[in-house]
């Protein structure tokens, strides 16, 4: 699931993933790619950061585009952090992990 792989190599709270355009990814040529986190709860001043994601979180991004477009100025998941801590939620009590 593109959500989780990339909230996991880019290390992003649920508000940053949330905030994620599809302007702030950027693929490379070697298959992994590039999140520019603009603002963040450390970053108040919103410097932004760019971040290093695998070739598998960009392979889960491009399946992701295929289905939803990838407009520059969407947003790359399409939800609230709030939906984003469901999804999670659902997700390890589907592997098992427990309630949230």
């Amino acid at each position: 699931m593109a959500l989780v792989s990339v909230m996991a190599d880019a290390g992003l709270r649920r508000s940053e993933a949330a905030a994620l355009l599809w302007r702030d990814i950027a693929a490379a040529p070697d298959g992994s790619g590039r999140v520019t986190v603009r603002r963040s709860k450390t970053d108040q001043e919103g410097a932004g950061a760019t971040v290093a994601i695998t070739p598998e979180a960009m392979r889960d991004l491009d399946q992701l585009a295929r289905l939803a477009g990838r407009n520059p100025e969407h947003r790359v998941f399409g939800c609230s952090d709030r939906t984003i801590a469901r999804r999670i939620a659902a997700l390890a009590e589907a592997a098992e992990f427990g309630p949230g």
